[in-house]
């Protein structure tokens, strides 16, 4: 039978988060990577390229295939879009009132040290290149884009990928066990959670962002390729032009 894929349309260079030691050890390709630090999959050849150097530090029976890592892109670009409704329509000051709770309940201290260990740990590409330190990319801002709300968006969405149990068996590429153990991760997506739950009402189903970010989980909690069905078939009213089923095929984000 043929399967229905998705187009998705964004131009946000924001796709699939992968740790500075997955980077490293495995040499991947800094074409891949766009100003965020996420992996920038242009066209399945790029995703296949990906799984290649991915593999080669996997035994065999543990490898990636091109599609599946592919498919945790897209997921994870729909996550960001549906994040992006949100802002545009219903909290504009989402992620600068998060930082304001956090800063007063988790203390501005460990705040600003979980955000530096985070793009210690999921670098952007200025960091990664130590064209930047952690403190002057987090005091910066990209077209008008606070740098320090935008890490808490990745973190946000690094803290899903690690509770969705179909991104188990890549955990590798966004484990958040160092983030954990060392700085206040734990008590602070703890708190986001409660925010993301009780914020307001987003898009035509009227749930709370947090409930919609875990959707697809909850849907099809042990399929990459469910998560993406209930994508296309579920959030076309909520994503609007920016999602297009098309036929047979692969995955393509439009640029």
């Amino acid at each position: 039978m043929a399967a229905r894929v998705l187009h998705i349309r964004n131009s946000a260079p924001r796709e699939f988060h992968v740790s500075r030691r997955v980077r490293e050890v495995c040499r991947l390709d800094e074409n891949l990577f766009g100003f965020s630090g996420n992996v920038v999959f242009v066209d399945f050849r790029a995703a296949r390229d990906f799984a290649h150097r991915l593999n080669e530090q996997r035994p065999a029976e543990r490898a990636m295939s091109a599609s599946d890592i592919y498919a945790l892109g897209l997921i994870d670009e729909a996550l960001h879009l549906v994040v992006a409704r949100h802002r545009r329509e219903r909290a504009p000051h989402l992620w600068t009132d998060a930082i304001a709770i956090l800063g007063e309940e988790v203390g501005h201290g460990p705040l600003d040290e979980l955000l530096r260990a985070f793009v210690d740990e999921f670098p952007p590409t200025p960091v990664f290149r130590n064209e930047a330190t952690s403190n002057e990319y987090l005091a910066g801002k990209t077209d008008g884009e606070d740098h320090r709300e935008a890490a808490l968006e990745e973190l946000v969405l690094v803290w899903l990928a690690n509770r969705n149990p179909a991104f188990e068996s890549f955990r590798e590429l966004f484990d958040d066990d160092g983030l954990r153990q060392t700085t206040a991760y734990g008590t602070a997506v703890r708190r986001l959670e409660s925010y993301l739950a009780s914020s307001a009402d987003s898009g035509p189903t009227g749930r709370s962002l947090l409930d919609l970010l875990l959707a697809p989980v909850r849907a099809a909690p042990d399929s990459l390729q469910g998560q993406l069905e209930f994508i296309r078939t579920t959030w076309a009213e909520l994503l609007g032009p920016d999602l297009h089923p098309v036929g047979v095929g692969r995955c393509v984000p439009h640029r």
